[in-house]
């Protein structure tokens, strides 16, 4: 026979047994009743204006790109949960296997939990599901036992301010609240006179479907504040959480929310989030810090989720017209100054909707809402008191604070010096360049140097004589004892400063009364492994562990911006001189030499104070020596008991560098915890 009528024949019969496949998979998922046409519509752009059947899609393509076929059903979590094959059909596994073994659909919906909570789903096959999806929700039945046990158990209202939105973005922004696992929620849409006919009638619809959601509507644009603060006022929630109207929650957001508000005693609360595109899918994700007061005057990272008590919204007056474009900005600067708390919940539970029109992805065709968050900032210094200058950051709503210096007190710079009687022209280089007025520079050197240092360097600059046999820790702590400056640069030697003003950089945040120390970016030419936001658990140097435990706040969190941070290390570090004196200075028994600078950090932290870095004071380190070369067998002993000292926080990890990089980056997050907090963690 003919080798291409075989070949013929037989692509007929992989066409008919296909064909017929298909026909049984639609007979069973039409008889299951759970497919959602309408929600898996909205989930597809390309279907918005074609003829094609969502189901027939779902079952051409939507299987095999992971969508899914109901609010209740997650493809993602079924498949890796109950060990479903790559080339079957989950929802498929779901309907002819999993519901009889009393599987979960997704992650929240406990079918044997829903079934004992509600007598009337107790009869087994999709009867527990089409329960809850028919009756149970708007009943405010709970999914799960986690949710039926917790305490407080609160009502979010979440405002929606819209406007000229498209129907199935729209559509998908309220089915995000509709189908959340906690059932304790309000939703409150409020039309800003939009243009779009079909988005009053569209609001209404859904308001006729749920009792709690609200509707309301202004006669006139009037901007995102105004409408956003009259969507506030029909909530009737102890709290308040804000969404924009063509984004997303994660299904399990506001349970999470709730979670937090029974662990933690605060009133404002945030979340990580992700960017996605028109079909959902993620394109990237926004890792954030814990609060970072400082980081938060450089640009908006909080943005979405956030989570308000309403007295504090309303204890602040909502949002400002004024600021339309960067009005979140100014509510959230306005609400953490009034906040008792604030707590970051470190999972994506938001999904930002990247649009042309979106800052998300084009800073330029907001550029106005630049300028407002400027303006943001300047009103937040202004009630705090603070004299400053607000300027345009180095990119589009980003900014960057000079607080004015109201005196000039006298700063002493303390320089460690190892070497001989040369190569001290960088004193003279770095004495040369700074422009504060009132510093003095001591030199803490072996006393056979004395005459002949004092002999080299300039005029400014004093020699401390001191037995150089003492470890670091020790001497540092001598020569802060005599001195009598209220305020103390610890600086490496041979440090190149790039900018006249470092100084004042410094102490621009060191005068803050809550701020104990200070610190500034040093550039390294001896880096054999590069310091980045991700850590390299293989890395087996002392030296980059110590380093990495330092900096991987900055990084994640941008070089370009001053921020909290936990540690700084006394290559480059301002310290206010009466705290450090009262807290016992460096830990000269327990840490001579590395992680003293570390564990002063953790420890004045601990006591209530802050640690800031900026960008301001930058330095080059070009005398260092390679990673591996400084290593030291007591480099590693320090590391050891630094670690168990520490091991709580370790543990908990730094708040503000998000490890949930590490995970997105596929790295083992048991190795890194393994490497960052010790093996006895």
């Amino acid at each position: 026979m003919n080798p291409d009528r075989i070949l013929q024949k037989l692509k007929r019969v992989l066409q008919a047994l296909r064909y017929f496949l298909l026909r049984r998979e639609y007979r069973i998922i039409l008889r299951s009743g759970l497919f959602d046409s309408e929600y898996y519509r909205d989930r597809v752009p390309g279907l918005q204006n074609s003829e094609k059947s969502p189901l027939i899609h779902y079952i051409d393509f939507g299987v095999h790109e992971g969508k899914s076929p109901s609010p209740l059903f997650d493809p993602d979590f079924y498949r890796k949960k109950y060990g479903v094959a790559p080339s079957e059909d989950p929802f498929i596994h779901y309907l002819i296997v999993g519901m009889a073994a009393g599987n979960r659909p997704c992650r929240w919906f406990d079918p044997e939990f829903y079934r004992e909570q509600c007598p009337g789903a107790d009869t087994g096959g999709t009867a527990a599901v089409e329960h809850y999806l028919k009756n149970g929700r708007q009943q405010e039945l709970y999914p799960n036992r986690e949710l039926f046990s917790l305490s407080k158990k609160p009502v979010i209202s979440i405002i929606v301010p819209v406007y000229n939105v498209s129907a199935f973005h729209v559509n998908n922004c309220i089915r995000s609240v509709v189908y959340q696992s906690y059932p304790h929620w309000e939703l409150c849409l409020l039309d800003d006179c939009s243009s779009k006919e079909h988005v009053r009638p569209l609001l209404r619809q859904w308001a006729s479907r749920d009792k709690r959601i609200k509707v309301g509507s202004l006669e006139k644009n009037s901007g995102i504040s105004t409408a956003s603060n009259a969507a506030a006022a029909l909530a009737s929630g102890d709290f308040l959480g804000f969404l924009d109207n063509d984004d997303e929650l994660a299904a399990g957001c506001l349970a999470r929310m709730v979670k937090a508000l029974n662990e933690e005693d605060a009133d404002l609360y945030y979340t990580d989030e992700d960017l996605i595109g028109e079909d959902g899918r993620q394109f990237s994700v926004f890792r954030k810090p814990g609060f970072n007061p400082e980081l938060l005057l450089c640009h908006n990272y909080i943005t979405h989720f956030v989570v308000a008590e309403t007295a504090l919204f309303h204890k602040v007056g909502g949002f400002d017209p004024a600021k339309d474009g960067a009005q979140d900005y100014d509510l959230l600067l306005k609400m953490t100054e009034q906040a008792n708390k604030v707590v970051h919940i470190p999972e994506v539970l938001y999904h930002w909707r990247a649009s042309d029109s979106s800052t998300s992805v084009n800073h330029e065709q907001k550029s106005y809402a630049h300028d407002a968050g400027k303006n943001a900032v300047k009103d937040a210094l202004e009630r705090r008191k603070i004299p400053a200058v607000v300027e345009s950051g180095q990119w589009k709503f980003f900014y960057r604070v000079t607080r004015t210096l109201t005196h000039t007190p006298p700063v002493s710079v303390l320089i460690l010096w190892r070497g001989g009687d040369k190569d001290v022209d960088w004193l003279s280089d770095l004495v040369g360049i700074t422009s504060y007025p009132s510093v003095h520079y001591h030199i803490m050197a072996d006393p056979s140097l004395e005459k002949v240092l004092a002999a080299a360097t300039p005029d400014t600059v004093h020699i401390l004589a001191m037995d150089m046999n003492s470890s670091e820790a020790c001497l540092y702590n001598e020569a802060v004892g005599r001195i009598e400056s209220d305020y103390v640069v610890f600086l490496a030697a041979q440090m190149d400063m790039s900018e006249a003003d470092w100084l004042q950089a410094l102490l621009r945040h060191c005068m803050e009364s809550d701020v104990a120390v200070a610190g500034g970016m040093v550039r390294r030419n001896d880096e054999s492994v590069p310091m980045t936001t991700l850590p390299d658990p293989g890395e087996c140097s002392t030296v980059y562990y110590s380093r990495f435990v330092q900096d991987c706040s900055r990084h994640m969190n941008g070089l370009h911006c001053s921020q909290n941070v936990s540690a700084l290390s006394w290559e480059l570090m301002m310290a206010d001189r009466n705290i450090f004196l009262d807290h016992g200075g460096f830990d000269e028994e327990h840490f001579p030499g590395m992680f003293a600078d570390t564990d002063y950090c953790l420890r004045i932290g601990e006591a209530g104070y802050l640690a800031v870095f900026s960008p301001s004071a930058t330095g080059e380190l070009s005398a260092g020596h390679a990673l591996q070369e400084r290593d030291s067998g007591e480099a590693v002993a320090a590391r050891v008991l630094f670690q168990k000292k520490w091991a709580g926080f370790l543990q908990a990890g730094d708040p503000f560098y998000n490890r949930g990089v590490v995970e997105d980056a596929g790295i083992d997050v048991s190795v890194f915890r393994a490497w960052y907090a010790g093996e006895h963690s």
